[in-house]
């Protein structure tokens, strides 16, 4: 079986987590977040991993745990 890979924009990770956008973007500049610009320009739209969001949801319950 195939694993099914797929991208989220900065609005959709936010609304997933349930956070504001702004702090996805902040995490995006930190470098927190794996993600890729869709083009060189500087206001290129920005898409992240769906393994993103599971790699965070996972962090979150281990931190949870300590």
């Amino acid at each position: 079986m195939t694993e099914r890979i797929f991208f989220l924009t900065p609005k959709e990770f936010a609304e997933r987590l349930s956070i504001e956008p702004l702090q996805v973007y902040k995490w995006l500049k930190e470098g927190k977040i794996r993600a890729i610009k869709l083009n060189e320009t500087p206001k290129s739209p920005w898409r992240i991993p769906g393994a993103e969001l599971l790699r965070l949801q996972a962090q979150a319950y281990e931190d949870e745990d300590v």
